[in-house]
């Protein structure tokens, strides 16, 4: 019999006023994606804007499929990749 996983999907992404954090199926933090979209308060502490936050959390939140199925990982990584900003809509 197969071990249960230590971090069940289905995963989420759980978005804050300053960060992404990726949870899996029992509310775990499995990632945290820090923005800033003040230029220069974000390039004085190093983090991301908050569409690439975004995308990152998105591309960590397949973690477990691209594990499972590496042929699917190719097309959702395109997917997300290729998703407009949610500040752009």
């Amino acid at each position: 019999m197969p071990a249960a996983r230590r971090f069940p999907p289905p995963w989420i992404i759980d978005e804050h006023s300053d960060s992404f954090i990726v949870r899996d199926a029992n509310w775990q933090a499995v990632g945290y994606f820090y923005y800033d979209d003040e230029p220069q308060h974000r390039s004085a502490i190093n983090r991301l804007t908050h569409d690439e936050a975004r995308r990152m959390a998105a591309l960590w939140k397949m973690t477990p499929i691209s594990i499972e199925s590496p042929a699917m990982s190719a097309e959702a990584l395109h997917a997300v990749l290729a998703m407009p900003s949610a500040s752009a809509a």
